[in-house]
């Protein structure tokens, strides 16, 4: 029997070997149910697998191999990190649960464990993972504390995110991750001075470090200062680069000309970052974006509160609008109110319909009812912002206007603003920002008219569906007449008008916007009618 055993092993080894996979892994599969012990052909189905680059296949394998031979922790770790390269985060961290169960002294275990279950949306669990990490002696503790720092600024606990951002810069004062990302803090805090010395170090460290010099040319106020930062990202460009440091580059060379006057450089720049940007981002699909707007103003069903605990849940108030259409003004504005709480950009609802891999509105149904969509957010506000009573909630993730009546159904109290903006304007602004692939939009200038066009479709459609719910912020009138817009909104909101609200220029709060600097400037109007400085472009 053992020889006919080797024999058929080393027969599918062959045959893997010329070339005849199907041959090679029926073999094994025969082997492994006709032999007492099953446990050296699964292996070999597992390295098959492997080679065949069929993770999906190895995963019953390797379960079957955990639950024969349990000494072998060998088994349960290469599953889970089978399921980490597959994306299933949630049931890596399981496995590897399953692992630091039987052996707590494992430092690697403990931060795959960390690491999944922080993409898993499970935080608190993923800090104490990484300390354990830490206690069990890991390496490269200076990464694990960046790590912890991450998730601290997710959960906006942003002095715990500087607290192990200073232990990170303990273990590896040169550690140049650290260092950037307690620039950013200090940039996210309006503390420049502190920001740009460490921006700078980052850059003496190393001086190819391109995002410490694209941050120090967006903190850039023009002058001599604009020039020679110019010269040194035309320094870095002509070196061999990747087309995504060269693209986040070009962005802040043309915000650097853009800030000198020289228009015309500057949408050479812009338009070259963009070009690179269209590689790097999937295509816009307008035809499915038009149609899911369809759907939603097609949906049959009334938007009626379906959920008990919806009457109980705390006011939210949800920023809807175009991106760089003035919302982080606006709630850098209000947020200064005693009885709002600036949320920032949650993106709470996009994220539940894109890990149910679901459409809206086909399941509204299921977000509405089993879902538990409502009792979700509930516990993500609470993790974020602690469980007492946190007043009015702003959350101004962009995506949310396509969400505003299955809001409505499951909080029935909440109320929007639609945030307007001059669309030549608004259009650049996206344009020349450097943005992530969900707004792979921004790219092309026809592309942004389009998803324009569809979001003022539907929240048109949302207005004249909750009239009494949905407030209209224009940009324009907002910087010429602050204090009667902010008034007319606070009377919408039912709240009382507070003089705090317009003296925010050195108001102490972290704001992690694109607007980052903008918003900590006295009101001006110098973005109005931008677009008239690239009026002949634009007309080509």
């Amino acid at each position: 029997m053992k020889n006919l055993y080797l024999e058929k092993i080393t027969a599918a080894r062959k045959a893997f070997a010329s070339g005849d996979k199907a041959r090679a892994e029926q073999l094994l599969l025969d082997c492994a149910g006709a032999h007492g012990n099953p446990i050296p052909v699964l292996i070999e189905l597992v390295q098959l697998y492997r080679a065949l680059k069929q993770p999906e296949k190895s995963i019953p394998i390797l379960k079957e191999l955990a639950r024969i031979d349990r000494t072998d922790l060998s088994h349960l770790s290469e599953l889970a990190h089978t399921f980490q390269a597959l994306g299933r985060n949630a049931e890596a961290a399981q496995t590897y649960r399953q692992v630091v169960s039987q052996r707590s002294d494992l430092p690697n275990t403990w931060f795959n464990l960390a690491w999944n279950l922080t993409r898993a949306g499970e935080l608190q669990e993923a800090i104490a993972a990484y300390e354990r990490a830490i206690s069990c002696g890991i390496g490269g503790k200076d990464e694990v504390y960046l790590n912890i720092a991450g998730i601290h600024a997710t959960l906006k606990n942003f002095l715990e995110s500087k607290k192990c951002l200073d232990k990170a810069l303990d273990v590896n004062p040169r550690y140049i991750p650290a260092l950037f990302n307690l620039g950013s803090y200090y940039e996210e805090q309006g503390l420049r001075e502190e920001a740009e010395k460490l921006y700078q170090q980052c850059l003496r460290e190393d001086p190819g470090f391109h995002p410490a010099l694209c941050r120090l040319s967006h903190m850039s106020r023009g002058g001599d200062n604009s020039e020679l930062l110019m010269e040194k990202i035309r320094r870095l460009l002509a070196t061999e680069l990747p087309e995504s440091a060269r693209e986040e580059l070009l962005f802040a060379e043309g915000k650097l000309l853009d800030e000198c006057g020289r228009y015309a450089e500057a949408w050479r720049s812009f338009g070259s970052a963009n070009l690179l940007g269209k590689k790097r981002v999937p295509p816009f699909d307008v035809e499915n974006l038009k149609g899911r707007i369809r759907e939603i103003i097609s949906f049959k069903k009334e938007y009626t509160p379906c959920l008990p605990q919806a009457e109980s849940t705390p006011s939210s108030l949800f920023i809807c609008g175009m991106f760089r259409s003035g919302s982080t003004l606006l709630e850098q504005i209000i947020g200064g109110h005693s009885e709002i709480v600036s949320g920032g950009e949650l993106y709470y609802f996009s994220d539940a319909f894109k890990r149910r891999g679901a459409a809206y509105p086909e399941f509204y149904d299921w977000a509405t009812g089993c879902g538990g969509l409502a009792s979700g957010y509930l516990s993500f506000v609470q993790k974020r912002f602690g469980a007492g009573n946190i007043g009015m909630l702003t959350d101004k993730s962009p995506e949310n206007f396509m969400y505003v009546g299955l809001i409505k159904a499951l909080f029935p109290k909440s109320k929007f603003i639609w945030t307007r903006r001059n669309f030549e304007d608004n259009r650049l602004s996206i344009f020349f920002q450097h943005l992530g692939e969900a707004l792979n939009y921004s790219v092309d200038l026809q592309w942004i008219r389009q998803y324009y066009e569809q979001q003022q479709l539907l929240m048109e459609y949302w207005c004249s569906k909750f009239p009494d719910s949905i407030y209209e912020i224009h940009y324009e009138r907002l910087i010429e007449s602050p204090r009667e817009e902010i008034e007319g909104l606070f009377g919408f909101l039912g709240l009382p008008w507070e003089d705090a609200c317009l003296n925010f220029r050195g108001r102490k709060n972290h704001v992690q916007t694109a607007s980052i600097w903008q918003v900590r400037e006295d009101l001006h109007s110098r973005s109005v009618g931008r677009f008239k400085n690239y009026r002949p472009f634009l007309s080509e």
